[in-house]
């Protein structure tokens, strides 16, 4: 005998759906040696989205009292299709940080334009000057970067989607 909790995630459009869902997952939650049935103290928290996985789960840990208390929240999350497409930008962002890296460089020393030094790539480590933390790469570089940043950022916005996370606590 023990003690099982478990959370699930989904993606569900309406109020059926999310009521079939929760039986579904409340269905098996329970000990048949022990009682009959779920135990039915759950509660479904419609009035707020949380942004995402990790803000849902620290929600129902907060509204959670300890024993056998379980809660369903709504978070926004990427769909499948959306995860692809954000994967692919960051993939395209760190082949080209990778690509323009100041140790790419065929000459032995860099300057540093805010504090002036000469430095010995082979002592860098990083992309960053070690005496004022400034990046040694070209202006043009960085823009580059934040660009594919922003194209990951609202490729995420694009393919947002809001899905349930319930916590389901129950003996075994």
């Amino acid at each position: 005998m023990g003690h099982s909790i478990t959370h699930y995630t989904e993606k569900v459009t309406t109020e059926k759906k999310l009521q079939a869902w929760i039986s579904q997952i409340t269905d098996c939650a329970y000990n048949p040696q022990e009682t009959g049935s779920y135990h039915g103290n759950l509660t479904i928290h419609r009035d707020k989205v949380y942004k995402d996985y990790d803000e849902a789960l620290a929600a129902i840990e907060r509204y959670d009292e300890g024993w056998y208390d379980d809660h369903v929240v709504k978070y926004y999350g990427l769909s499948d299709e959306g995860r692809k497409k954000v994967q692919e930008w960051n993939e395209k962002r760190d082949a080209y940080i990778k690509a323009h890296s100041i140790h790419k460089r065929t000459s032995k020393y860099v300057g540093c334009p805010k504090c002036g030094s000469r430095l010995n790539l082979g002592y860098i480590r990083g992309e960053k000057c070690p005496l004022c933390g400034t990046d040694l790469r070209p202006e043009s570089t960085i823009e580059k970067i934040k660009w594919y940043d922003k194209k990951a950022s609202e490729c995420a916005k694009k393919y947002k989607q809001e899905f349930w996370l319930a916590k389901i606590e129950y003996h075994c």
